[in-house]
């Protein structure tokens, strides 16, 4: 009984031992694994993101160093410490390989654009020595890393300089218009070189900068401050001045302050007649100290990113323009006699519609009953009941419909005579559109 008790342990310990030694050796192959796998991206980084960048080269070279320190310590120390060594390697490759599907390409764009002589299209690769050129009303928005994209603003031609992917840089030259630069973190590296000076950012924030001329130009910074080099010295712009140049001069000023605006009021909509393809609206705000000139910009979008005239100038505070059906997005701003511009007003909108019958119903519209408008000052309180489920809008403000198909809903009004808007838009497409004229006087 004593033997077959001994063996018995005997062959426990035996099984144990060999437990103990497969484990191991899956462990060493789990890890031989990693280290290969970290050694292929290794690789693959250098070939997809290092080509002509010193630092990739250098980085590269440290990683391999310590992969084969790693290496030596999992097989004659510890394979612990070799594990956590192996894990800071591979968080340093994901900054350098994760999120770059969108880097380096056209964002988006309106108007004429092109990009090394070809129109530009959506997701446009940007390519060392090309040269991106946007036409007058026009815009493009081109983000280079995650964290960093450049708008370029109308009548602008940016040629590209020089591209490192490895370690998120990019140098341009502004050969003619403007640019605005943003960046969210501290991962890109941004240099512009124009009109003489030299501009680097590598850090959050924001600046604006614009040719004027040759060896002339005047940069805002926008958020965070921005640095200017002219003959290797180096010069601050902080947030909340201008910085001007002409040459070898150059000035620290302080933008103009925004106009207010008189009109249009805040959303306010116009009426043309529906034989009337344009109408005319009026522009006014109020005059701004040492203001020698004012510019216009205005949009068919609240991105404010697709231009419909811009860089209109003029001198007094007034300008009246005729615009054609739709929805339209503007601002000002006033320019000194040195033509630096001061801050641009808050972006106001309008909208031109064309005024139609009283009531106009398509497709089987749905059927409108118990209309009532209370004008209360600068308020209208409109009620109504509508039919077969039907969405509602009121002057474009959606309306919530009971169970039973009321509704209420309560719009601003503006000083003098205007139109409500009440929209029943049915299941299959078909519209009721009843229209009411009132005249609030507050």
């Amino acid at each position: 009984m004593s033997n077959v008790r001994l063996n018995g342990i005997a062959i426990g310990l035996l099984l144990t031992f060999f437990l103990m030694l497969g484990c191991s050796h899956n462990s060493d192959q789990n890890f031989q694994n990693r280290l290969q796998h970290v050694k292929a991206k290794v690789k693959t980084a250098e070939q997809e993101f290092g080509e002509n960048d010193p630092t990739a080269k250098d980085d590269v070279k440290r990683w391999l160093s310590k992969l084969a320190d790693i290496e030596r310590m999992a097989l004659e120390t510890s394979e612990s410490d070799a594990s956590k060594k192996l894990d800071d390697i591979q968080q340093e490759l994901a900054l350098i390989l994760e999120h770059r599907e969108n880097d380096l390409q056209i964002k988006s764009f309106s108007g004429r654009v092109s990009l090394g002589g070809k129109s530009a299209v959506e997701k446009m690769p940007l390519v060392e020595g090309q040269f991106l050129k946007v036409g007058v009303d026009s815009r493009a928005e081109i983000t280079l890393f995650i964290d960093s994209h450049v708008s370029l603003l109308p009548d602008t031609t940016l040629k590209i300089n020089q591209i490192q992917p490895w370690s998120r840089s990019f140098s341009g030259e502004l050969l003619k218009g403007g640019i605005i630069y943003q960046q969210r973190g501290t991962r890109s590296k941004f240099h512009l070189l124009t009109g003489g000076r030299e501009f680097d950012k590598k850090e959050e924030g924001a600046f604006e900068v614009h040719l004027t001329g040759h060896n002339r130009g005047f940069v805002v910074p926008k958020k965070g401050n921005i640095i200017v080099t002219f003959e290797e010295k180096r010069e601050k712009v902080q947030f909340g001045e201008g910085f001007t140049w002409n040459g070898i001069q150059s000035e620290h000023i302080q933008p103009l302050q925004a106009p207010e605006i008189l009109s249009p009021k805040p959303e306010k909509t116009f009426l043309s007649k529906s034989d009337e393809k344009e109408i005319l609206v009026d522009f006014e705000w109020v005059s701004v100290d040492q203001a020698d000139t004012y510019s216009i910009d205005i949009y068919s979008d609240k991105e404010i990113k697709k231009p419909w005239k811009t860089g209109i100038i003029v001198q007094s505070t007034n300008y009246s323009f005729k615009f054609p059906k739709g929805v339209f997005f503007w601002q000002v701003k006033a320019i000194n006699k040195d033509k630096f511009p001061g801050y641009n007003s808050k972006i106001q909108w309008f909208s031109v519609v064309t005024e139609q019958s009283e009531t106009v119903i398509s497709k089987a519209g749905p059927k409108l009953t118990n209309m009532k408008i209370q004008v209360m000052n600068d308020m209208a309180i409109v009620t109504g009941k509508v039919t077969n489920q039907a969405s509602i809008t009121v002057n474009q403000t959606r309306a919530v419909s009971s169970i039973d198909g009321s509704f209420e809903v309560i719009v601003n009004l503006q000083m003098g005579e205007q139109w409500i808007t009440v929209v029943a838009t049915g299941r299959n497409g078909g519209q009721t559109i009843e229209k009411y004229k009132v005249n609030p006087d507050f």
